[in-house]
């Protein structure tokens, strides 16, 4: 994706924020994306099924003609015998011609009965010969609940070899019995991410001790007030001190079992973590069949009370839940859940922690969302290595901003295989650009077992090349969440159109527009930065943190030398001023907020 569509992504609706970002009561804006509109012409023949020509069935499915997304007669395909059976349900197009290596988007309608019931969907390559060459990375579908029709989207980025596609959807796992899918309503297009249905509005979280807001904020209650917190967290290795964590400006431990996990992470006070480290409870060992803790629900709420009557409650931010492959689950996750609700709930009966849900396919985020299992969701975000399923890119963040029915919201972006010196600088900003509250990187591997179980394929984390900048990063963010804070979109726009590898993203915050830009190359880019639709001219970009100026700004456009991605650079925050903007001084939160 070029920097064109980052920044139509991340800037498309001004919105007033109502209230102190600082103040007593956390903010909680009334904030909603709007739709990300699909283009781009539809290369599926009979895309509506009226009938099953020009697709390829199996055993395992039937055509409906009594029922269809749009009410026209046409009919639908129902899907209801699940993999790995013999002759499982499956939905697969004609060959259809590949025009290019620009993104494709595969997107259908599907509608459930006895769910959660699952579909993957995805795409199979064959070359000029048309001979199948492999099956990309599909990602794995839910609908939000049962009897409404609701949009499912992949992102497909073809081979340099692909000359021609199949897309295919299939029967997945059945977390009930005598479960079905119905498809309609097909489409396959050249094509950025894009959507037919606006988001759903997202649901904020109002706890006794962590809340968080539409946005995806996070706010934790402290001596008496509430205190905005980005969380930096680390999977930290049990055999080391959590003291080298904080020193080094990680304030949360996200991966822990037990109270004293959680009481080493407190134990860890440093000049950036004056009241230790927060820290996540893991819960999704309980609700995983095949772990040893699986439907353990007593030791589950034995250890809940072992945390909160250790004194440890100031320092517990949430619950973290795991789901990558828990398809087939669905009893136990309830319970899990339900534990919970009962162990962690003040004398108000309000509850005190949201269950963050690390979703790494996202196509199942609403699923547990509309079911009340989690409150609060994230998914990996590698830049731009890869589309798809598990472990996919970028795409992964926008269809849990945008897509129907999911309504929980986004906050975590969970970064793993960081290498380079820059590379972690360069995921965090861009993170950010889309709305990123917080995130986790896995994992320190320290221990002689850690080394031993992973065949040395990971390595201690202060050997990381980006390790340094930890102590940059965090500053940066401390002085950025004002910033942070405010919605990932506005009314106007953006772009970079000379270079690929630069992303840019926008912010309003009391009435000035700025800019957040990261290059995510190497190398230093010379690029021109055009701004358009802001509601007073800009004439002078400025650097956030220290007020120099970095360009003038002519009729809405500017050029700048942006650092190639290291230790301490390739990234640059951007105040845009008018003729009367005068000096900003460079931004701190007050004496007695920073982030935890």
């Amino acid at each position: 994706m070029n920097a064109t569509f980052w920044a139509h992504l991340s800037l498309l609706v001004r919105t007033t924020m109502i209230g102190a970002i600082w103040a007593g009561t956390p903010m909680h804006a009334t904030a909603q994306e709007i739709q990300l509109p699909r283009r781009g012409i539809n290369l599926l023949e009979n895309s509506h099924l009226a009938g099953i020509t020009a697709w390829e069935t199996t055993a395992g499915g039937s055509y409906d003609p009594t029922l269809s997304f749009a009410n026209d007669g046409s009919g639908s395909y129902r899907l209801f015998l699940p993999y790995p059976a013999t002759g499982y349900g499956q939905l697969i197009s004609r060959l259809v011609p590949m025009m290019n290596s620009k993104p494709y988007l595969f997107a259908l309608r599907m509608r459930s009965l006895n769910g959660p019931s699952y579909v993957t969907i995805g795409v199979a390559e064959y070359n000029a010969n048309k001979t199948y060459l492999r099956q990309k990375l599909g990602l794995r579908w839910g609908s939000s609940q049962d009897l409404i029709w609701e949009e499912a989207v992949y992102e497909y980025q073809p081979s340099v070899d692909a000359a021609y596609v199949k897309v295919s959807i299939s029967k997945m796992e059945n977390a009930q019995v005598d479960a079905s899918v119905w498809i309609d309503d097909l489409f396959f297009a050249q094509s950025p991410l894009g959507f037919m249905s606006p988001p759903a509005a997202k649901k904020k979280f109002d706890g006794n001790a962590t809340r968080v807001d539409e946005l995806g904020n996070i706010s934790i209650f402290r001596n008496g007030d509430w205190v905005p917190f980005f969380p930096i967290c680390v999977y930290a290795d049990s055999g080391r001190s959590m003291t080298v964590y904080s020193d080094q400006g990680w304030n949360c431990s996200m991966a822990n079992n037990t109270a004293s996990g959680i009481a080493a992470a407190k134990a860890a006070v440093s000049a950036f973590n004056p009241y230790g480290m927060m820290s996540a409870l893991e819960i999704d060992q309980y609700a995983t069949r095949g772990l040893q803790e699986y439907g353990n629900i007593a030791l589950l709420k034995s250890r809940i009370d072992q945390v909160l009557q250790a004194n440890l409650g100031d320092n517990f931010l949430f619950y973290y839940w795991d789901n990558e492959q828990n398809w087939a689950e669905w009893d136990m996750p309830k319970q899990v859940a339900a534990a919970v609700f009962e162990k962690d709930r003040g004398r108000n009966g309000i509850r005190g922690r949201p269950i963050y849900m690390l979703q790494g396919n996202y196509g199942l985020a609403r699923t547990f969302s509309k079911a009340g299992l989690m409150d609060l969701v994230g998914t990996y975000f590698l830049g731009d290595e890869g589309t798809g399923g598990v472990g996919g890119g970028k795409d992964g963040v926008i269809v849990l901003n945008h897509v129907e029915g999911q309504e929980s919201p986004f906050s975590i972006a969970q970064f793993n295989d960081v290498n380079g010196g820059g590379e972690m600088r360069a995921r965090i900003y861009r993170s950010i650009i889309l709305g990123a509250k917080g995130f986790g990187f896995w994992r320190d591997c320290y221990s002689s077992s850690c080394l031993a179980t992973s065949a040395n394929k990971l390595v201690p984390i202060d050997q990381k090349l980006w390790w340094g900048d930890i102590p940059n990063l965090r500053r940066e963010i401390d002085q950025l969440l004002p910033l942070i804070r405010q919605p990932h979109w506005t009314a106007w726009r953006a772009e970079i159109l000379n270079s690929a590898s630069v992303y840019v993203g926008t912010r309003d915050l009391d009435n000035i527009g700025y800019l957040v830009l990261a290059n995510a190359a190497q190398d230093a880019k010379n690029v021109q930065v055009t701004v358009s639709g802001l509601n007073y001219t800009a004439v002078t970009a400025q650097d956030y943190f220290t007020g120099r100026t970095v360009a003038a700004i002519e009729n809405g456009t500017f050029s700048l030398e942006l650092p190639g991605s290291a230790i301490g650079q390739g990234t640059m925050v951007l105040r845009l001023l008018d003729s009367l903007g005068g000096t900003v001084s460079s931004p701190s939160p007050p004496a007695d907020v920073r982030v935890e």
